[in-house]
């Protein structure tokens, strides 16, 4: 779906995004049925554990190394739980709505998603201990992360469709987020918003102060376009036909 909609392809990622919808909801439903047979056979766990320290045991040579390593690296995995698979779906989602221009739809997703990280947010909160204290952390860096990128998409989708005050609270929600998301790069994007900002209010020299300083930020090559084209953009709204040669 993320290939599609990067290649801006949205047609082609509709179909794959309902099969992702429906492939998530089929899980959850998978998940609740698994919850209530473990629920109903809970002294499994023991038995199962036996079962894998007798099948290592039992395990000869390199092939039994390799099954042990393998498991190992498995159980190192951190896999997403049915609720963090729905936010990424969410996400996808509104994505795919900022592509096609259906705003209505991107807010209604984003307030879903939105909805759905806080409620993921306050369960992980909720777990205390020194033994959950790194899987919290990891959580905790995945949500900043996924409310940073909806966000973004708020602001883009209120910026184009004339809410201002929206955006601008949009705007400050991802500057408070960047501070605390540990992806790098995130100064450029922050920029770059802003600048978005400033065009669309006629503060043409904010604007452009604020694009160079994203391009100082060396963004990636998507970004770096956009950034470049809006600053064409913003000389040729001035008149500076020789600037915007340069």
């Amino acid at each position: 779906v993320l290939n599609s909609l990067v290649a801006g392809q949205a047609k082609q990622a509709r179909p794959i995004l309902r099969q992702l919808q429906r492939s998530v909801q089929s899980y959850s439903a998978m998940q609740e049925e698994a919850a209530a047979v473990a629920a109903a056979a809970s002294g499994s766990s023991t038995a199962s554990t036996s079962g894998y320290a007798s099948v290592s045991a039992a395990a000869d040579g390199s092939s039994g190394l390799e099954l042990s390593e393998e498991l190992e690296a498995l159980g190192q995995l951190e896999w997403l739980s049915r609720e963090q698979l729905s936010v990424l779906t969410y996400l996808l989602t509104l994505l795919h709505c900022m592509q096609e221009a259906t705003y209505d739809k991107v807010r209604r997703y984003a307030d879903k998603a939105l909805m759905q990280l806080e409620k993921l947010r306050a369960v992980s909160d909720g777990t205390g201990g020194a033994t959950t204290s790194l899987n919290n952390n990891i959580s905790n860096r995945l949500f900043l992360a996924l409310q940073l990128c909806i966000q973004e998409q708020l602001f883009q989708c209120r910026l184009v469709s004339g809410d201002r005050p929206g955006a601008l609270s949009d705007l400050a929600a991802c500057v408070r987020l960047s501070e605390l998301c540990p992806v790098r790069g995130r100064a450029a994007h922050t920029r770059s918003m802003l600048a978005l900002y400033s065009m669309c209010t006629n503060c043409l020299g904010a604007a452009e102060s604020q694009f160079r300083r994203a391009l100082a930020e060396r963004p990636r090559s998507d970004l770096l376009h956009l950034v470049q084209l809006n600053l064409a953009l913003l000389m040729l709204r001035q008149n500076r036909l020789n600037d915007c040669r340069s």
